[in-house]
């Protein structure tokens, strides 16, 4: 089977690669750094699934899993994201997505996950995580807005309802001002909000500033 795989950081990727080829279970089919770099290759690449950083710094992983869920619905996809969350995780299953693991994640439970979503066509999540999914947590209707937000999303978001500007966002995170501008658009969208103020409102409702 061929993967493709989506991650900012280049030592991730390198790892993945490694333990995914040196197995024999899969070839890399290509790679990607950004969510732009992987819609142009996905549009027409040849491979069997997707192993998907959900936190990529143009935009969030799971905008490439809906769109590839729209354009490519035979791709499998595996998102790695940096907390075991029960409400991330169970909104990826509703969605189609068919793999959810942390990016801490062991090399073995990642064959695991990669024998399972590719070969068996089962769902897969950490026995950790799944002990907490069947113990209750993570009812998806219940689950807030903001929980689908990368954690590089929410720092954006915290920091703007605080009444930072864009270009001392963009300095504290040490990103590019245009790159704060994609995560405020992104945000607004997810959020389903237009402005500002209705940014801050949110963000006070639920906690995250004080």
């Amino acid at each position: 089977m061929r993967i493709f795989l989506v991650d900012d950081h280049p030592l991730a990727r390198v790892g993945a690669r490694h333990v995914l080829t040196s197995s024999g279970l899969c070839a890399i089919a290509g790679e990607a750094a950004t969510g732009a770099e992987a819609k142009l290759a996905l549009r027409s690449l040849e491979c069997d699934g997707v192993l998907l950083d959900t936190d990529l710094p143009d935009m969030n992983g799971l905008e490439i899993a809906h769109w590839l869920l729209r354009h490519r619905p035979s791709l499998k996809v595996v998102v790695m994201a940096p907390l075991q969350d029960p409400h991330l995780a169970k909104y990826c299953f509703g969605i189609g997505i068919m793999g959810y693991i942390s990016k801490d994640i062991s090399p073995e439970l990642l064959l695991d996950a990669i024998k399972r979503v590719f070969i068996h066509n089962h769902r897969f999540v950490t026995p950790e995580l799944a002990d907490r999914l069947l113990a209750g947590h993570g009812n998806p209707e219940g689950m807030l807005a903001h929980a689908t937000l990368s954690p590089r999303q929410l720092e954006v978001l915290r920091k703007l309802a605080q009444g930072f500007s864009q270009s001392r966002v963009a300095r504290e995170l040490r990103i590019s001002p245009s790159t704060v501008a994609t995560h405020r658009r992104h945000i607004l969208e997810r959020l389903n909000i237009e402005d500002h103020p209705a940014l801050v409102a949110y963000a006070l409702r639920h906690g995250l500033i004080g």
